[in-house]
């Protein structure tokens, strides 16, 4: 095996619990009051029991993978994103972990675009956060803010091959 395609840092992160239980018991209740007091439209109600099975299918199958070695960063958000996305170290200016606000600086969860670049993140407020060469800016969601600093801390040091 190639040392440098050797993985120091791999993390696979899901949703939280909470939110899938959250549609579950919300989103019947919002159907119950819609159609409380008027016909039952059959199309309405296969719209909205879609609407709960799609979410609740997207929550539970959604997973933010990241795998540092020390050649690159790869990370993918599936189901929305099928393949690996890859920075290479020659593409990176500076990476480091950070604390942040999902809602305020991103808008909330998921594939997201800000003022401060691209975020891809499930969970929490610690991030890797990559700076580009070319000044993009890259945020990965981590639950595994020690681990992923020491695989920067690696990934920086090791002499590009």
């Amino acid at each position: 095996m190639n040392p440098s395609s050797q993985i120091i840092f791999k993390e696979r992160q899901t949703f939280s619990r909470l939110w899938f239980l959250l549609i579950l018991f919300l989103v019947p209740v919002l159907v119950y009051t819609k159609f409380q007091g008027e016909g039952v439209d059959f199309v309405d109600l296969l719209i909205s029991i879609s609407v709960i099975v799609g979410l609740s299918v997207l929550f539970v199958f959604s997973k933010l993978e990241t795998t540092i070695t020390y050649n690159e960063i790869q990370y993918r958000l599936f189901p929305f994103q099928w393949n690996m996305r890859k920075i290479s170290k020659d593409q990176i200016a500076e990476a480091f972990v950070r604390k942040y606000s999902p809602l305020f600086e991103y808008g909330g969860w998921g594939l997201r675009w800000g003022i401060n670049g691209k975020a891809i993140n499930i969970r929490g407020n610690m991030g890797i956060q990559v700076v580009l060469k070319s000044g993009s800016r890259i945020l990965i969601g981590t639950s595994n803010a020690l681990g992923a600093k020491k695989a920067l801390e690696k990934l920086t040091e090791h002499p590009t091959t």
